[in-house]
């Protein structure tokens, strides 16, 4: 679980603009240990009272508190600004109205 460990770490202090890849390798990770510990549990249904259960169980936990712990950190993306939308009515790649109106209509 390791490595559902460091994502949660990078989620919340990494790269704001990895925030969501570090929060995806979290829960992928999490996924993964849980099917594992699915396995186990299958494999050793005949051995109830075996140690690799309840060491499994314990695994996927601490991994699921951590992945949460990066759910957590998620915040909305800062909006950014549409540099099309918020163009002066002026621009240089624009040089008169009628280029304006028929990048207007292509566009809608």
């Amino acid at each position: 679980m390791q490595i559902v460990e460091l994502a949660a770490q990078l989620a919340a202090a990494g790269n704001p603009n990895l925030r969501g890849d570090a929060i995806t390798a979290a829960l992928l990770a999490e996924a993964g240990a849980r099917a594992a510990a699915a396995l186990v549990r299958i494999s050793l249904a005949a051995a109830p009272d075996d140690e690799r259960r309840s060491r499994a169980a314990q695994i996927l936990q601490d991994g699921t508190a951590s992945a949460r712990a990066a759910l957590s950190s998620a915040t909305p993306a800062r909006r950014i600004r549409d540099p099309v939308k918020s163009a002066p009515a002026e621009t240089p790649f624009l040089p008169d109205h009628e280029s304006r109106s028929r990048v207007s209509r292509i566009a809608c």
